[in-house]
């Protein structure tokens, strides 16, 4: 995975108009833009860059996009018209805090653990785009986002710890929700050998774990956690900046969070998230 994948936002015909977006119709399957936009051939080609820097690297920065949700809105429509409903949430943007008190993950103190979104649903979005509304207090050293390449993470297990493509893409792990315990596989493999996860370390089950769960009395878990620490690209979002990643063939998470309650400020982000 290149270090840094970065893009500079220099669209003037964008950053000149402002475009009236409907949120209020993001709950209801519709978004009104301003059709002009999609006769501009400058800003198609710019699209159409981003969509295969997408499908190349899985991930890519824009750098001084700025903190217009309309226009985040707007990006993320032209990318991909199937925009991502969550369910849970009722929504299709998701606007979010780090907090004190809080049940939502995005929105803790603490690091998170790595993961793909939604991984416990049958249908999850491709891709999930960040926007970085406010930096967190302590920028740039807390707040960072961390993302690894799942065919990296499969190819170490191959390689150093002497396992088998049979047993990684068999093996599943366990997540109990109550009185009930699911089991997911954490590896799918799709055409020229491209590996897929769905995981989320934070939420496994580790009382659940059974002997081949076990490689050198170290769970398969935390050898997935601790190459995923290895090998992360460590990215740091300036205020305005816009990270899209891949949520099938990478991993991602965020880093410890602080908040300035003196001056109440915390870090701030809009997200969405989408099929290509």
């Amino acid at each position: 995975m290149r270090n840094k994948i970065i893009y500079n936002y220099e669209l003037d015909s964008l950053n000149d108009r402002e475009f009236k977006v409907n949120l209020n119709s993001l709950g209801k399957d519709k978004i009104l833009f301003d059709s002009t936009i999609f006769k501009s051939k400058e800003i198609e080609r710019y699209i159409r860059d981003l969509k295969d820097e997408l499908q190349s690297n899985n991930f890519f920065i824009i750098k001084n996009f700025g903190t217009s949700t309309n226009n985040f809105v707007l990006l993320n429509f032209l990318l991909s018209k199937k925009l991502y409903f969550s369910k849970r949430m009722s929504i299709y943007l998701h606007n979010f805090k780090t907090k004190i008190n809080t049940l939502e993950l995005s929105e803790e103190l603490v690091s998170g653990g790595f993961h793909t979104d939604f991984a416990f649903q049958d249908v999850v979005p491709d891709f999930i785009s960040l926007q970085c509304l406010e930096t967190d207090p302590k920028y740039p050293y807390l707040g960072r986002n961390y993302i690894v390449n799942a065919t990296d993470i499969f190819n170490i297990l191959l390689k150093k710890f002497n396992l088998t493509k049979k047993y990684l893409l068999q093996i599943s792990l366990p997540y109990t929700f109550g009185n009930k315990t699911i089991w997911l596989k954490p590896f799918y493999i799709i055409t020229n050998n491209r590996i897929e996860m769905k995981i989320h370390i934070k939420y496994v089950d580790t009382s659940k774990l059974k002997k081949e769960h076990y490689i050198e009395n170290i769970s398969l878990v935390e050898l997935i956690n601790q190459i995923s620490l290895n090998l992360a690209t460590d990215i740091v979002l300036d205020k305005g900046d816009i990270l899209i990643i891949s949520n099938k063939f990478l991993l991602h998470k965020r880093g410890e969070c602080s908040i300035n309650l003196i001056e109440n400020k915390s870090r701030e982000l809009n997200s969405m998230r989408f099929f290509i």
